[in-house]
């Protein structure tokens, strides 16, 4: 089936599926007024050695499934002591039994999986089943802390989910009335700086070279790729294309632990309310949830590994966790059960994940593009019964692969559901290029107050040198950085940027500005120093520089939070104002302001319709950007 054909198929049964929250099965609950102490000892002795026995060679939960209901069982003050020694002694014959099944039946994939990976990594059988007993036993307290005794001496416990499974329930089941005021402006401002650095990157070259690639696919169902009017696309590769512009040149925000959240997911959503026919129309509302859906479930993702925080090494975070994030905002959108948006996941991972070593080139771009695209397609291909692991979240082979430490943790219930943005706020950018860079400008501008008056030329031939004390992030080290993508990731660009000209803006990254003499001359006398507090993260790192010159003067300065960071944010008008900067040179100001106004109201917005006719304005001849972006 050819790719536009799938998303017809798909389309055409759009939010078909009522997006109630489906009812869990539970194991046997127990009301209130059904405990009771008043059991006999006989009664208690028959029930128990029963029950007990029937629990050899399955699984943990079941146990508790009997201490919850037969009455008075176990006294309240006595339920830990009781359940853990009854678990320490089910789970030695557990694990005697599930050896015995895997010895007894080689051709049980399960086991020998399972066994074959542990193999390979050089775990022994004991260590194995340490393991596995460790992570019953701690899911088992947080279950019993969770759910408390029914008032006399009973507990009930629901049956235990997986870390995937519970994504899968959260995704599915948050609902509008789950928004909070914080959440809805942040993202609101967020969905508005996202589509201002949409609008700029589509005059960039790596744009361009997308976009002749993209021409070769069609559908009779299409989305708008932004600001070109006459060239529509599928909605996955409509994602894909707005997805390379918004990244296209680092211009987009940034959160903590280290992503750029919105440029794999409101693509997405555009592309999809777009796509939806008349009769199957999304309010502004829908939007909101659907993208805080898709911030939300990366947010959490990061959350379990230490490795997450610190500016990355190895895996670009949009390739990894927005690919989730994509995958989560279209399922919701689509209204996918919870089965099928643990699928979505569980697809998405396979598609994740694109190597450091791309950063500073024409292809960064595409990773963030590939989000969006592949989330898309995996909540499609979910939705036609497509299946995957259903633990994948929880495995160390599975979304574990791309992070060291993993350890993740059962999503709360949505009912006690708490957002990370509205905890988190996000950095927007002054300026497009790597984050880092900011602390490095805003540290320059403030010394080249001591250097240079009255606009006067910075005197770059009495300065002796120029040291910058920085954290040790060796993809934004490019002393000479020579196309535009290396010197929008170089702390050694963006100082003598800012030092000469006192601002770094987005023609400061034009090959002709980057090659200028007075330029390469002082990018030769630049020496950087990572001491050993300045850590390579978004939330502690800073910026000092030393500039001497050759009459042994030395002056100094430091910044800790530029003003655009999450500590230091920019202000609503300040935020417009860069949306218009960006958006102006793509639309006419009209549309501009029509598109502020809209944002600013989102969730008012009765129909996305009205959203996205904004995004196919025709640009006008005059302000086209030139080929040099």
């Amino acid at each position: 089936m050819a790719k536009g054909e799938l998303g017809l198929r798909v389309l055409v049964h759009l939010k078909a599926r009522s997006s109630s929250l489906p009812v869990l099965s539970l194991r046997t609950r127990i009301r209130p007024s059904q405990c009771s102490t008043q059991a006999s000892s006989a009664e208690k002795a028959s029930l128990t050695s029963q029950n007990l026995s029937s629990l050899r060679g399955k699984t943990t939960p079941n146990l508790l499934t009997v201490a919850s209901s037969v009455p008075g069982l176990v006294p309240e003050d006595r339920w830990d002591a009781w359940t853990w020694k009854k678990i320490r002694e089910l789970q030695g014959a557990e694990n005697e039994t599930e050896t015995e099944n895997c010895s007894r039946n080689p051709e049980n994939q399960e086991c020998s999986s399972q066994q074959q990976e542990d193999d390979q990594y050089g775990i022994s059988k004991e260590e194995q089943s340490k393991k596995a007993n460790k992570g019953k036993i701690l899911h088992l307290r947080k279950t019993k802390e969770k759910y408390p005794s029914c008032g006399t001496g009973m507990s009930t416990f629901p049956k235990v989910l997986s870390v995937t499974e519970s994504f899968a329930k959260v995704i599915h089941g948050l609902k509008v009335g789950h928004l909070t005021d914080r959440v809805i402006q942040r993202s609101k401002r967020m969905i508005l700086d996202t589509l201002g650095v949409g609008f700029l990157g589509t005059g960039t070259e790596v744009f361009r070279k997308a976009r002749e690639y993209s021409k070769i696919y069609t559908s009779n169902v299409s989305s708008t790729v932004w600001g070109q009017p006459d060239f529509r696309l599928p909605p996955t590769y409509a994602a894909f294309l707005n997805g390379v512009a918004i990244h296209s040149m680092d211009f987009d925000d940034t959160w903590y632990p280290a992503t750029h959240p919105s440029g794999a997911v409101l693509p997405v959503l555009m592309a999809l309310s777009e796509a939806l026919p008349p009769s199957s129309k999304c309010s502004g509302l829908d939007l909101l949830l659907a993208f805080n859906v898709g911030i939300e479930v990366q947010g959490r993702l990061m959350h379990f590994s230490k490795e997450a925080k610190d500016i990355p090494k190895r895996f670009h975070p949009p390739s990894v966790v927005g690919t989730l994030g994509s995958a989560a905002a279209a399922s919701k959108f689509l209204g996918l059960s919870m089965t099928e948006c643990q699928e979505a996941l569980a697809i998405a991972v396979s598609h994740a994940g694109a190597p450091m070593a791309n950063a500073a080139t024409q292809t960064k771009p595409l990773h963030v593009g590939n989000a969006a695209r592949h989330g898309l397609e995996a909540a499609f291909l979910a939705r036609l019964g497509l299946q995957g692991n259903k633990q994948v979240l929880d495995m160390e082979s599975g979304f574990g692969a791309f992070y060291a430490n993993y350890a993740p943790n059962i999503l709360p219930d949505v009912d006690s559901h708490t957002w990370l943005l509205d905890q988190q706020d996000v950095a927007f950018k002054l300026f497009p290029a790597h984050l880092a860079t900011h602390w490095v400008a805003d540290a320059a501008a403030s010394v080249r107050k001591h250097l240079v008056r009255d606009r006067a030329l910075l005197p770059t031939d009495h300065t002796e040198r120029i040291v910058l004390r920085i954290p040790d992030v060796r993809y934004v080290n490019r002393p000479f950085p020579d196309a535009e993508p290396e010197a929008r990731h170089s702390f050694q660009y963006v100082a003598c940027a800012t030092l000469l000209d006192g601002a770094v803006t987005v023609s400061s990254f034009h090959k002709h500005q980057v090659n200028r003499p007075r330029v390469r001359e002082l990018l030769g006398k630049v020496e950087l120093e990572h001491p050993r507090d300045n850590l390579p993260n978004f939330n502690t790192l800073y910026c000092e520089i030393s500039v001497a010159l050759k009459d042994g003067s030395l002056f100094t300065e430091r910044s800790d939070t530029f003003y655009g960071h999450w500590r230091k944010p920019l202000s609503q008008k300040d935020l417009q104002e860069k949306f218009r900067a960006n958006a102006c040179r793509m639309l006419s100001c009209h549309t501009a302001e029509r598109l502020i106004e809209i944002v600013e109201n989102l969730e008012y917005l009765e129909d996305c319709s009205m959203l996205t006719a904004l995004l196919k304005e025709p640009s006008p001849p005059e302000m086209i950007v030139s080929k040099s972006l």
